[in-house]
C-alpha cells in the first residue's frame, strides 16, 4: 500500500515509476499467485499518471513482461489513461484562453 501511496501523490509517479520498472523481476515474484489483486491496485494507480507518452511506455512494458491474472486491469489502466489524458488536455485549451 505504500507504493499505492506514492503513486497518488502528484510528485511522487513519475519516481514510482522508475522504481517499479528498476524492481519489477522482485515485484512479479512477489505479486504472482495469490498476491495478484494488490499488483491490480498498482496497475491501476499507474493510470493515474496523466501523461500519454509515459502511458503508453507503463503498457509497452507490462505488455512484454505481464503477469497472469492482470490483463484487465492493464487494459483498463489503459482505457483511464486515456480518459485522464482527454481531459486535460480539453482543460488545457479552455483555460489558455
Amino acid at each position: 500500500y505504500l507504493m499505492l501511496n506514492i503513486i497518488e501523490n502528484p510528485y511522487g509517479r513519475k519516481k514510482a515509476w522508475e522504481w517499479i520498472k528498476k524492481n519489477w523481476k522482485k515485484m512479479k515474484l512477489h505479486y504472482c499467485g495469490g498476491l495478484t489483486q494488490h499488483f491490480n491496485r498498482i496497475l491501476r494507480g499507474l493510470a493515474l499518471i496523466a501523461d500519454v507518452k509515459t502511458g503508453k511506455e507503463i503498457r509497452r512494458f507490462i505488455e512484454r513482461d505481464s503477469i497472469p491474472g492482470t490483463e484487465r486491469t492493464l487494459k483498463q489502466m489503459a482505457e483511464m489513461n486515456e480518459i485522464n489524458n482527454n481531459f486535460l488536455e480539453r482543460a488545457r485549451k479552455e483555460y489558455a484562453h
